[in-house]
């Protein structure tokens, strides 16, 4: 027939790749720009635990400290999608403290790299799981704060979907993880002049 549509051309491109590195790369600077506007890390973490919070869906973050002397991992901060909704979670991380190789804060520690949990539900080592599991948590991974070879405290998120091991975000964070160190030495450095 004449006039009739005969051949469709398309083309389409693939933006979901972009968008993650987009995001990953917003990200990337929120941290720099967090350490750059703060005086200490106390101050830094919250803003980079809501930072990774909300560019890479995670519904629940945490930092620890390592308290070197009583050779535990201590709870400083914590940041929560719903902090209504996760407040028995968020109590029970206040009143506990880790040592090296428990829990996922203790392995990171341990360690000193980072480490993925897909399924918390199923893991052996995760002192939480009853909480965790009330409020829907399914998956987590750390990353350690490191100077040099020395870990200084971990970072620790959680999500409610079972997620598969995203190899490509955890170089991102040990770099993440690095920068933060530095941050805290220098900060040391200046606190000692």
């Amino acid at each position: 027939k004449s006039g009739a549509l005969q051949h469709i051309i398309s083309s389409g491109i693939d933006i979901t790749e972009r968008h993650r590195a987009d995001l990953r790369l917003g990200l990337q600077y929120a941290v720099t720009r967090a350490l750059a506007d703060s005086a200490t890390l106390d101050e830094a973490a919250p803003v980079i635990l809501q930072a990774v919070c909300d560019r890479l869906e995670w519904r629940f973050g945490e930092l620890w400290r390592v308290d070197v002397g009583a050779g535990l991992l201590r709870h400083v901060e914590t940041c929560a999608a719903q902090p209504l909704a996760a407040l028995e979670f968020e109590t029970v991380t206040r009143q506990i403290t880790f040592p090296p190789g428990e829990g996922l804060p203790g392995r990171v520690w341990s360690s000193g790299k980072p480490a993925w949990i897909s399924d918390l539900l199923r893991d052996e080592n995760f002192p939480r799981a009853r909480v965790a599991a009330e409020l829907g948590l399914r998956s987590g991974f750390g990353f350690p704060i490191l100077h040099g070879s020395e870990v200084l405290g971990v970072m620790v998120f959680f999500s409610l979907q079972s997620r598969p091991l995203e190899d490509d975000l955890l170089p991102m964070f040990a770099n993440i993880g690095t920068q933060i160190g530095q941050f805290i030495e220098r900060k040391r450095a200046e606190q000692a002049l």
